[in-house]
């Protein structure tokens, strides 16, 4: 890695662009093109180091989980290649959830009453095997084939009332 991260969001970002974003994805072969441009809509932060270089992405959208019966932010980050051995996704998952829980606290996006995500790399599963992360306050919920998922509910979020008798 060339330096530290600053953490911005890639509308309006003074360094890097939508194509840049393309470019890591494809250019590294996480998505195709097809997918790249499906998923750019969700981008909402990007890490770019000292040096100007794109080092990874965070994306979200609102997805309704039926485990939790609830809405939630459903968080993915892609960390470029050259910089995996880094807190980089640590950094984006913290802004990611910053914002979003603002926007919540504020009453400006009450869409979604948390942020959920799938750890799917083992050696990050392995590192962090606490129910509940201390840095960042995510919780354990389940595993699945898809990966290890955890939640972070936002303040003043409501549990989901309970199933209707049929």
């Amino acid at each position: 890695m060339t330096g530290p991260c600053t953490y911005l969001p890639l509308e309006g970002h003074p360094q890097v662009g939508p194509q840049d974003v393309l470019d890591l994805w494809v250019g590294e072969g996480a998505l195709d093109a097809a997918q790249a441009q499906a998923r750019l809509p969700e981008v909402l932060h990007v890490a770019v180091t000292s040096a100007g270089e794109l080092a990874a992405v965070s994306t979200v959208h609102l997805h309704e989980d039926p485990q939790l019966r609830a809405d939630l932010w459903f968080y993915r980050t892609y960390v470029g290649v050259r910089h995996r051995r880094s807190t980089v996704a640590e950094g984006l998952l913290r802004t990611t959830v910053e914002l979003l829980e603002a926007r919540w606290q504020d009453g400006r996006d009450r869409r979604g009453a948390g942020i959920a995500f799938r750890l799917q790399n083992d050696g990050l599963r392995a590192a962090h095997r606490e129910a509940v992360w201390p840095r960042i306050p995510m919780s354990y919920v389940t595993r699945s084939p898809g990966g290890e998922l955890r939640v972070r509910w936002f303040a003043g979020a409501l549990a989901p009332d309970p199933p209707r008798a049929t």
